[in-house]
């Protein structure tokens, strides 16, 4: 599975995908994270970060798409924990790992608040969406 290009942003937690990622899901839809987008890779308490370090590891690429499906707003809560558990095992995330990261994320959607880059998106999405779709048949 292709990596995505990304680059560490100064404040030590953020992250910037550097180019356009692609995912096709297993349903045949396909996510379109446009470049530029910012992201924390997981959000993992840091005294967790020993087992599960947020910016490394194969589920890397899940958590990108989750962030993105998060903040964009296209997908239910659970879809885009559902969708990241299929990218982490696409990715090769053992069993176990793949299972407790994935009902972490389930178990934690209570302390989840709406993300605050959901109306920023919006404007970046329209215009980058209909780009994708130019390419890509049915985009999330």
């Amino acid at each position: 599975m292709k990596q995505p290009i990304v680059k560490p942003l100064l404040n030590g937690k953020d992250w910037q995908l550097m180019e356009s990622y692609v995912y096709a899901c297993n349903d045949g839809r396909t996510v379109f994270v446009p470049a530029g987008f910012i992201f924390d890779f997981a959000s993992v308490p840091r005294p967790i970060w020993v087992l599960f370090p947020p910016a490394t590891g194969k589920h890397r690429t899940g958590a990108l798409v989750h962030d993105w499906l998060c903040a964009s707003g296209n997908v239910p809560w659970k879809e885009a924990a559902d969708i990241f558990n299929e990218v982490m095992f696409k990715s090769g995330v053992n069993y176990t790992k793949r299972n407790v990261i994935y009902y972490f994320v389930r178990m934690f959607k209570v302390l989840h608040k709406p993300d605050p880059r959901q109306d920023r998106l919006k404007v970046l999405q329209r215009a980058k969406l209909m780009q994708a779709k130019e390419y890509y048949s049915n985009v999330i």
